[in-house]
């Protein structure tokens, strides 16, 4: 098995040879940059939203807001924006809107609350604040989440439900699309319930006086941050046959694609994992509901992963086993794929008709 560590050659001294990557398109004036949202308990915080425009848009309002994961920010959907602006009539997309969760980029942090100890809750409100407070007249049609992200949409759908609505009952949201989505409650996930994903996250373990316990993806020490990023890359862009995709260690820091992360949301994620109900995306209440699987994904030694992905679909749908998922079957098919392979993923990315 190739060492992923070993495919890292670039030094230090190349990120300053980089430039800093700004958003991929111009940015229009109804969309806010930052949004303050209610966190449980009344705190409030300020949440940044990362605008990528389609350039042939013209007058077109059909926007996707994207969701990020573990340890990733707003920034890593930039690939596949691109590439859904490539996409023409039903499923033309105008515009693509990705939120960072708190703590990350120029999004803030609540206050008398470390980074350490946000939680699911926290981020499911961040997602429905951010979508109470965007401006009416942007058309959110879609909704993607990849890992941790998908599971914060399922997450909010199952407050909605509970209240009696849903996103797209309030919110007009009529296409869901779930990469490689965390699972919950209570349906088995053999990648945290067999302990190894703890195990990961427990090397990356740091605590400070102001933020808490947390996981640290970044370091300003030199040696520090190979090691760090090192397994962030292992992680997210290496197949189980030791092969590694995608991109190279400082592109994902000059991009911004790599974040800390709070040690409670991991520990919510990959421990006790959020409970959700089932039936909560039947096609009574949303119109098209879809989860994109990649075999190369995270797994333990005899996971099924696409059985588990079936489940989760039929948990939530209530529809037969494959009715709402796509399997992408590629060496590159690892669990980072929409920054890796962004063309193939966007073909996953279809209103149903």
């Amino acid at each position: 098995m190739k060492h992923p560590f070993k495919i890292i050659t670039l030094t230090l001294a190349a990120l300053v040879m980089l430039a800093y990557a700004t958003h991929a398109y111009g940015q229009s004036n109804d969309v806010p940059s930052v949004v303050t949202v209610s966190l449980p308990g009344g705190r409030m915080v300020d949440i940044q939203i990362n605008n990528y425009e389609n350039p042939r848009k013209k007058d077109g309002t059909k926007t996707l807001l994207a969701v990020h994961g573990l340890a990733h920010t707003g920034a890593t959907f930039e690939p596949l924006a691109k590439k859904l602006f490539d996409k023409t009539g039903s499923d033309k997309i105008d515009r693509v809107l990705a939120l960072n969760f708190p703590g990350r980029r120029e999004s803030g942090l609540p206050l008398n609350l470390q980074f350490g100890d946000l939680t699911v809750e926290d981020y499911t409100a961040v997602l429905l604040g951010v979508l109470d407070q965007l401006p009416k007249q942007i058309n959110i049609e879609s909704i993607v989440g990849h890992s941790m992200g998908g599971l914060i949409i399922q997450t909010a759908q199952n407050s909605l439900r509970s209240s009696g609505t849903s996103l797209q009952k309030k919110y007009g949201i009529k296409n869901v699309y779930l990469l490689a989505p965390s699972i919950p409650n209570p349906l088995p996930w053999s990648f945290a319930d067999s302990g190894v994903a703890s195990a990961i996250a427990a090397d990356l373990l740091s605590s400070d006086p102001i933020l808490g316990d947390y996981l640290q993806l970044l370091s300003s020490g030199p040696n520090d941050r190979v090691d760090r990023l090192g397994i962030w890359l292992s992680i997210f862009f290496t197949n189980s046959s030791g092969q590694f995709f995608g991109t190279p260690f400082t592109t994902a820091l000059e991009l911004d694609y790599v974040s800390n992360e709070a040690l409670i949301v991991t520990l919510q994620l990959l421990g006790l994992r959020p409970s959700v109900n089932p039936g909560i995306f039947n096609k009574s209440v949303q119109k098209c509901f879809r989860i994109v699987a990649f075999s190369k994904d995270l797994r333990v030694a005899d996971e099924n992963l696409l059985q588990e992905y079936q489940d989760l679909g039929t948990f939530l749908t209530g529809n037969a086993p494959s009715a709402n998922v796509v399997f992408i079957d590629a060496p590159d098919a690892v669990h980072d794929m929409f920054i890796v392979n962004p063309t193939e993923v966007a073909k996953a990315i279809t209103s149903c008709h």
